[in-house]
C-alpha cells in the first residue's frame, strides 16, 4: 500500500509539469521517440525528472526552430530546408510530449481506480 501512495504522489507532481510544459510550450526542450529513450538511458529513473528533461528537450527544439525562422526574417542566410526540418522536429517532439502526457493520464486514471 505504501508502494502506491508513493506513485500517486510522483505521477501526480509529473503529470503536473507535463501540463505545465504543454500549456507554454516555450518552457518545454529535443525531438520525438529519442528524447524519452536517451532520457530512460540515464542514470535517473525518477518519472518527475524524466518528465522535466523531457520537456527540456522539446523546448530546446522549439527556441532552435524559432531561432532560424527570426534569422531569415531578419534576412541573413539561412537554408530553407534548415527551417522545415527543425519546424517539423519541434512538432514531432511536441507531439510526441502531448502523447505521453495523454498515456500517464491514463495511467493515473487506473492508479485511482485501483481499490486500496
Amino acid at each position: 500500500m505504501d508502494i502506491l501512495v508513493g506513485m500517486q504522489g510522483s505521477m501526480g507532481s509529473a503529470i503536473r509539469e507535463l501540463n505545465r510544459g504543454i500549456q507554454d510550450p516555450a518552457r518545454s526542450k529535443h525531438s520525438g521517440a529519442e528524447i524519452f529513450e536517451s532520457i530512460l538511458a540515464e542514470e535517473s529513473r525518477d518519472v518527475g525528472s524524466v518528465l522535466r528533461q523531457g520537456l527540456e528537450r522539446v523546448s530546446a527544439l522549439q527556441m532552435q526552430a524559432r531561432e532560424l525562422r527570426e534569422r531569415m526574417a531578419r534576412g541573413e542566410p539561412v537554408e530553407v530546408h534548415e527551417i522545415l526540418v527543425a519546424g517539423e522536429k519541434a512538432g514531432v517532439a511536441f507531439r510526441m510530449m502531448l502523447e505521453v502526457r495523454n498515456k500517464l493520464m491514463d495511467l493515473w486514471k487506473e492508479i485511482t481506480r485501483l481499490p486500496v
